[in-house]
């Protein structure tokens, strides 16, 4: 897998009348569930203006009133981080093995080793970095576990194993619509299986296309690729909202996951070109998995449910 090409930053070499986006990130859940750190270091550039950088941290706690959310945009250009980091600005860094920085209250010192093989979301390495698609990501790891430090304010979590995944996603324009779950440490025959799935509409001239569904799974040690461009011809259903995602994939695989309102975060993502993108997370969503032959997995407060669409105007 070229891990190395599908990693590396992309909008401090953007052209200069290029518009883009660009996102690493991590998301780590506390293995009882209910808790969850997801950090952020985007850039935004659009034509014939300097890519700018922003970071972003949320704490979701299902046992305080709403998610700790923070996010500030930097007025320098966007630098090239150097060899060995994804991202650095703000005093932030994310790259290979490290998550580290200082947002307002919220301070982060994370560090993983290795896990699982990314998870393309396009059918083929080839198809990143060219005019069409127009988004694009992966999990650069889809299943990892995370040790560290996480402040808030005089409040600390000592984090120890906590199961993650670190994503890279980049693109001219964000898809218009968009649904991404996730969960690890699913209770299969190890305890350690993991989800990590995309469902995307875009725009094609004045046309929004139906979903299409990418992701993969790991169930007691066998990775499965779930969805496919065709999948709609071959029985794939999604039944989508703010807040409860439905989907039947082919195979006999679905998925139900529900986020809560209360542990939701909504933020509003600006984009290279024309209108930006409302988007709610919540990192700590409960949800069912359920395989060929009815068995089902459920973890409670363990999934990410994140859902994106068009702005309203």
């Amino acid at each position: 897998m070229a891990r190395i090409a599908l990693d590396r930053p992309r909008a401090p070499h953007a052209a200069a009348g290029a518009g883009c986006y660009e996102s690493h990130y991590l998301k780590a859940t506390d293995p009882a569930g209910g808790r969850a750190i997801w950090v952020r270091q985007t850039a935004l550039k659009r034509p014939g203006r300097p890519a700018r950088p922003t970071l972003w941290a949320t704490v979701f706690d299902r046992a305080a009133s709403a998610p700790l959310a923070r996010r500030t945009t930097f007025d320098e250009p966007l630098r090239d981080p150097g060899a060995g980091t994804w991202a650095r600005f703000g005093g932030a860094e994310i790259g290979p093995g490290r998550a580290a920085g200082t947002l307002d209250e919220v301070t982060w010192d994370l560090t993983w080793d290795g896990g699982a093989e990314p998870n393309l979301y396009l059918p083929s390495a080839r198809l990143y970095d060219r005019p069409l698609p127009r988004s694009g990501g992966l999990a650069l790891l889809p299943a990892t576990w995370v040790t560290g430090l996480v402040r808030m304010g005089d409040q600390a979590w000592e984090i120890g194993g906590w199961p993650a995944m670190v994503g890279h996603n980049w693109g001219t324009d964000h898809a218009a619509h968009w649904v991404w779950i996730h969960a690890a440490l699913l209770p299969d025959r190890d305890g350690r299986g993991w989800v990590d799935l995309i469902l995307a509409r875009v725009e094609i001239g004045p046309l929004l296309t139906p979903w299409v569904v990418s992701g993969a799974m790991k169930i007691d040690g066998e990775r499965t690729r779930l969805g496919g461009l065709t999948a709609r011809l071959r029985g794939f259903r999604a039944d989508v909202t703010p807040e409860r995602v439905a989907v039947q994939l082919p195979g006999g695989v679905g998925l139900e996951v529900r986020g809560d309102p209360a542990a939701t975060v909504t933020w509003d993502y600006a984009a290279p070109h024309g209108p930006g993108r409302d988007v709610r997370n919540c990192s700590v969503a409960d949800g069912t998995l359920t395989l060929p032959g009815g068995r089902s997995l459920t973890l409670a407060g363990g999934w990410a449910l994140e859902v994106g669409r068009p702005s309203s105007p």
